[in-house]
């Protein structure tokens, strides 16, 4: 007998499929009506049942789709159906006893007559409709449960595994006069589609047909007259219960009552033929009756599957035949499954749950049950052996860490484990002394993998912190890469100073006290349009459609844009914003260049004054009072504060190389005058007010500033040169990143109100 090996990374609760009354299929989808006819409509698939089936409904987000061709390729079910889940939704699917989704929902029904039916199993063959490494998962309940009853992630093309549901539970049983729906769900990562096919629906009792009176239903005797129009089975009575069709060891009146397939010598494909898997629950011989379940692949659970269990006492290889007992979960009682330990190099016939493998103070019992790998001392690879890493949450010493032995940086803070020894003492950054269970050690407001890998500061003493500023960051309700961006301004500003609002939420004045505006392309532009182009702070920017010369937009460019199609380089030679970095700057992972929208590239000018389209996309800069293009609702028609624009997607950010992140800190830093020298000195806005205090004048002005310079305000009823009337109306003004206002009050500095006019003058101390 050939023998087959799969290990199973979860198992599907299968009972035993035994009733008084012979299971038939009662409904079903194959997608498939016969040569070149493909149909989405549920067939009834026992016509003298008294049960009647109902077309599918879709609901939620989803639909189904025409036939999938790619999905077909190397499969014997075909055509294959592809039905659709929520885009961009959690890669976790639900688990069995969880409330169901509320989309992705496809569903058909049955309606059963007076005449009582016991449902029996609910089988189909499912996959993931992609190729790719997107988590994509399936799920099913019937309108009989309250909540979800089988869940799984799906298998990449072209495996399509069947799956066998058993309906045995009371409340399947004795079903009159109603209707019982079926329900699958679908979702996670990406678009969330999975595929199907081979849908049947199992059930015993009823009205079914028995026209020859010989314990075999006319349903399931059709299958074997079906099967082959010239084998001679042409009747019902050419059908005998004792015969075995498929030479399996059972005959057809045992396939019947065990619910396997007459057509088919293993039904569940665990490498064991149908007859010998008595399903008694005992392993007597291989050759005659394993006491497994011919309707699972892994009758106890173990991991393994049944034909590889051979029960011999001998372990010769994991993918023929391991020897361990198919009826046994834990064939040498140590509490470890068969499965895990044959995986893992222990010995399947002996307590060995005390022993360590791999030397690492994490016995093998611990290591099944922690999750960690019993052949690695340190699974996770952070530099701490798993079984110091406790994962109590308490740092008791480097013997007792408290960390998790599965998560390589336990308190998310951008350092390994291992190298945050929580001695309070920064030694390199092998040994940072900080608490590996504390995001921020010395609580000054940046995390301890910011202080070390960016600043290059203690994060063990709260008195070198480095200076923030103020951010508010502006996205959608599609996060795309938002999360990881926010991150990194966090890291470079400080935690509690980065703000997060919505756009739809937003108001034009929203930014007013920050130091930054960044606002992400994940909302829609609308929601962005018409509120930030005449703002006074610094913008960074990769929303594109609010970029152009459209009413409401920035005017940093003449023409609509898209992003690039081609957005793995960028040329910005000399400019301040390539600081530290090679020309052409390599933007994304030449694995996974970026591929967006047609059109127009990111290709124009740079506040160098730089003309550039070669094809490769560019950054918009453009300087405080540098021109904008006269379309748009600028005041001035000039930009009234530095503005970069970026040509990102929604989650470039994910694929940004090391030099793509140096870039974008550039643009950060440059936005706020960190980056290439003082911000040009100009006075951007002045406003005048004779009438709020009488007798009084209030001058309020507005100037381009770099943090922490120190400026003179001096004011002059003339401009020659020397100013001969000069006065000083303050000497310390402090600048902000960006811009600064100061207020002048007449009767305070000692200036005339009835002067007919002065002139302000700003210099930098």
């Amino acid at each position: 007998m050939t023998k087959k090996f799969h290990l199973l990374t979860s198992l599907i609760p299968l009972g035993i499929l035994a009733s008084s009354v012979s299971a038939v299929p009662i409904a079903g989808v194959d997608f498939d009506d016969g040569p070149g006819v493909d149909d989405i409509t549920p067939d009834d698939l026992e016509l003298t049942d008294g049960v009647t089936v109902s077309d599918w409904i879709f609901s939620g987000g989803g639909s189904i789709l025409g036939v999938d061709n790619n999905a077909n390729a190397a499969r014997d079910s075909a055509p294959v159906r592809k039905i659709n889940g929520p885009n961009n939704s959690s890669p976790t699917p639900p688990a069995v006893g969880d409330a169901p989704p509320v989309d992705g929902v496809h569903s058909f029904s049955i309606t059963i007559d007076a005449a009582p039916i016991n449902l029996e199993s609910v089988q189909f063959d499912y996959s993931k409709a992609t190729g790719s490494g997107n988590i994509r998962w399936i799920a099913f309940r019937t309108s009989l449960d309250a909540n979800i009853i089988f869940s799984e992630v799906g298998q990449i093309r072209p495996a399509f595994p069947t799956v066998l549901i058993d309906l045995t539970d009371p409340k399947y049983q004795n079903l009159s006069d109603q209707t019982v729906e079926f329900i699958w769900y679908c979702g996670g990562q990406g678009t969330g589609d999975m595929d199907i096919d081979s849908i049947i629906i199992n059930a015993s009792g009823g009205s079914f047909l028995d026209t020859d009176n010989d314990s075999l239903g006319d349903s399931f005797e059709q299958l074997i007259i079906d099967a082959d129009a010239g084998d001679g089975f042409t009747s019902f009575a050419d059908v005998l219960p004792g015969d075995d069709f498929d030479a399996d060891g059972a005959d057809n009146f045992a396939e019947q009552e065990n619910g396997t397939s007459p057509l088919v010598n293993d039904t569940d494909g665990d490498g064991l033929w149908d007859g010998v898997e008595t399903n008694d629950g005992t392993f007597d011989d291989l050759a005659t009756d394993t006491g497994t379940n011919p309707l699972v692949v892994d009758t106890d659970g173990d991991g393994l599957w049944d034909g590889v269990e051979t029960n011999d006492g001998t372990f010769d290889d994991i993918a023929t035949d391991t020897g361990t007992n198919p009826v046994l979960e834990d064939t040498d009682a140590d509490t470890i499954p068969d499965g895990y330990e044959v995986l893992n190099a222990l010995d399947p016939f002996l307590d060995d749950r005390t022993l360590d493998l791999d030397n690492d103070d994490s016995d093998n019992l611990a290591e099944f049950t922690r999750g960690t790998n019993a052949q690695v001392d340190d699974t996770d690879g952070d530099g701490i052996k798993d079984g110091p890493e406790t994962d109590d949450g308490s740092f008791n010493s480097l013997a007792d860490t408290g960390t998790d032995p599965l998560n390589p940086d336990t308190d998310e803070d951008g350092l390994l484990d291992g190298v945050e020894t929580a001695t309070g003492i920064f030694v390199d950054e092998t040994n940072t002394g900080s608490d590996p269970l504390l995001e921020d050690s010395d609580s000054d407001d940046y995390r301890d993998g910011a202080e070390v890998n960016i600043h290059g500061t203690d994060p063990n003493n709260s008195a070198g912190a480095p200076t923030g500023l103020s951010v508010l960051f502006i996205g959608g309700p599609a996060a795309g890469a938002d999360p990881v961006v926010i991150r990194f301004i966090e890291d470079k500003y400080g935690l509690s100073n980065v703000d997060y609002k919505e756009a739809p939420e937003s108001l034009e004045t929203d930014e007013d006290g920050y130091d930054l505006l960044v606002l992400s392309s994940t909302p829609g532009s609308g929601d962005i349009r018409d509120k930030f182009e005449d703002s006074l702070v610094p913008i960074v920017n990769w929303e594109e459609a609010i970029s152009d010369n459209g009413p409401g937009e920035f005017g940093l460019a003449t023409a609509i844009l898209s992003k690039s199609i081609i957005t793995t380089e960028m040329a910005h030679a000399g400019h301040p914003i390539t600081e530290g970095l090679p020309d052409p700057v390599v933007l994304f992972d030449a694995a996974g260049p970026q591929t967006t929208s047609a059109g127009a590239l990111f290709a124009g000018l740079t506040s160098a004054g730089n003309n550039v389209d070669n094809g490769e996309a560019m950054i918009f800069l453009a300087e405080v009072v540098d021109a904008v293009d006269p379309g748009a609702l600028v005041p001035g028609d000039a930009a009234p504060a530095r503005r970069v624009m970026l040509p990102w997607t929604d989650s470039t950010a994910r694929s940004l190389t090391p030099d793509g992140w140096q870039l974008f800190g550039n643009a950060l830093d440059w936005a706020v005058g960190r980056l290439g020298g003082p911000q040009p000195l100009e006075i951007i806005e002045i406003e005048y007010d004779n009438t709020s205090q009488p007798g009084n004048v209030l001058v309020s002005l507005t100037f381009s500033s770099s943090e922490g310079k120190s400026y003179a305000l001096y004011a002059d009823t003339g401009l020659g040169v020397p100013l001969i009337s000069q006065i000083e109306v303050d000497d310390a003004v402090v600048g902000t990143a960006g811009t600064t206002t100061v207020e002048v009050n007449y009767n305070l500095v000692g200036l005339d109100n009835n002067a007919r006019s002065y002139f302000f003058t700003i210099k930098e101390n």
